[in-house]
């Protein structure tokens, strides 16, 4: 697969397809919005006599991409393949967290180097919930999957012009008792899981640092939030073509009014939040990048909206008449 989530023992290529919307090898490949990400989908309506609809089309397939199944019940996914290669997973230790993510960035950007993967997790995420060896507690470190492996020596020279020093590399295995999990395992909100295990008070939030100024907006956000409320975790992707940060931050809310004033202060700095806490398609989701898409294809397919209720406000909305 071009990209899977971190939770790809356990999930299904459609709940990846309805429920997500990028994942491990974005980097590479970009998320699931992309043209061409996925190639066609076979969708039964929930009309009063079900179709079964075959889309292919671009317009077609971001109708039902991240629509959480609210028009239509996916049965068949069609997704480009990547040629297999090994992969090597490597572990970076920084003293500065600007320093983990300017290195983050050089190396995504090398175009020498094959990166399906880029994270950088602020001290001490890594030491304190995520099994990786070799990381103390000031340590902000960046993990990295890479291929092929007689490139280590670049990555090596890139870390050290950063002040990074490398801890670890492997090729990536069946998990065992003498083998680290996969790096993978690691990523995405699977972090946010191995920190729920130890921390019941955490949360996350998703957000994205542009491209054009990822690196700025990582020394904002340290400048401002104290590591007792928030750290943060960055996924690098490709934006459009150029290298920027998903960002699935851990924070630590005393309440729903505080986790309210930490999200409008990036909306207010103009860093996007894709809230995880809002229900809906619209407030978590896409940012209406495609909801009207979705809405049109579900007045055809869900007319009785029986499909996910709910999840889809400006659906309900106009059933109210208040729809515009």
């Amino acid at each position: 697969l071009r990209q899977h989530p971190s939770t790809r023992r356990e999930a299904t290529i459609g709940g990846f397809v309805a429920g997500g919307s990028t994942g491990h090898g974005a980097l590479l490949h970009g998320g699931l919005a992309e043209d061409g990400a996925v190639l066609g989908l076979t969708v039964i309506s929930a009309e009063k006599e079900p179709r079964i609809l075959h889309l292919s089309e671009p317009n077609e397939l971001n109708s039902v991409i991240h629509a959480y199944g609210t028009n239509g019940i996916i049965t068949q996914v069609e997704f480009p393949l990547a040629r297999v290669q090994p992969w090597v997973d490597a572990i970076f230790s920084f003293d500065n967290l600007g320093d983990a993510a300017t290195f983050a960035i050089d190396v995504a950007n090398a175009p020498a180097i094959i990166t399906r993967a880029v994270a950088v997790f602020q001290a001490p995420i890594a030491a304190s919930y995520l099994e990786l060896p070799e990381v103390s507690n000031s340590s902000n470190v960046v993990t990295v999957q890479f291929s092929p492996a007689a490139l280590a020596s670049s990555l090596w020279r890139l870390a050290k012009n950063r002040g990074g020093n490398a801890t670890t590399a492997d090729q990536p295995t069946q998990p065992s008792e003498t083998k680290p999990r996969a790096l993978y395992l690691n990523s995405w909100n699977h972090t946010t899981l191995h920190a729920l295990k130890k921390d019941k008070n955490v949360t996350y939030l998703q957000a994205a640092y542009a491209s054009d100024n990822a690196l700025h907006t990582v020394a904002q956000v340290q400048n401002f939030f104290p590591t007792s409320k928030l750290l943060q975790h960055l996924e690098c992707v490709n934006m459009n073509g150029r290298v920027g940060f998903a960002v699935l931050s851990l924070i630590w809310p005393q309440d729903d009014n505080e986790l309210l004033q930490i999200l409008e202060w990036h909306e207010k700095h103009d860093i996007p939040i894709f809230n995880p806490h809002d229900e809906t398609i619209e407030g978590g989701g896409m940012k209406g990048m495609s909801i009207s898409h979705q809405l049109n294809f579900k007045r055809i397919t869900d007319p009785a909206g029986i499909l996910n209720p709910g999840k889809m406000r400006c659906y309900d909305e106009e059933v109210s008449s208040n729809c515009k």
